[in-house]
């Protein structure tokens, strides 16, 4: 299955398994706290692979601007059923991108997430164009936090 495919097929996966996922995704886990020191008031944030946005959680009371992108449209509708008070205050803003990459401006962002999203890129080479995308778009000293599984772990066995 070449790459292309396999971010296919995650994402019709995902739209498939939307409301139960999104159901046992409410809170955030307490291993991405931490990372809540580097938001600073009036940043913008972006959450690549937000699913149904509940980074947004952690970031109430911060005076910032949230962008999340994902591909499945059915996590992203759950965000936006879970978020309408902070899409309407216009401080929260959803994207899909299952069609094509949403491009923001060079210099934009301040704080990038990619929380348990970016092991989801099946190759070296879709890797890295995303993190070359996302580079360009930040701003210079901005920071790109990034989780990913590590199947190696107890808890995957």
């Amino acid at each position: 299955m070449d790459a292309q495919a396999i971010i296919h097929k995650t994402r019709d996966d995902y739209n498939r398994i939307a409301h139960h996922f999104s159901g046992t995704r409410y809170d955030n886990w307490p291993e991405i706290k931490w990372a809540m020191d580097y938001v600073k008031p009036e940043q913008n944030i972006l959450d690549w692979g937000c699913g149904n946005g509940r980074l947004i959680h952690l970031l109430q009371d911060k005076d910032i601007k949230y962008f999340g992108v994902d591909q499945s449209s059915e996590l992203l509708k759950h965000g936006k059923n879970r978020f309408p008070k902070e899409i309407k205050a216009g401080w929260v803003k959803f994207f899909l991108t299952d069609k094509k990459n949403k491009k923001f401006p060079a210099d934009f962002f301040d704080l990038v997430f990619m929380v348990a999203s970016f092991h989801h890129l099946p190759d070296e080479a879709t890797r890295l164009e995303l993190l070359k995308k996302v580079y360009g778009e930040m701003k210079i000293g901005g920071r790109l936090i990034i989780t990913v599984w590590n199947l190696g772990s107890d808890f995957a066995k």
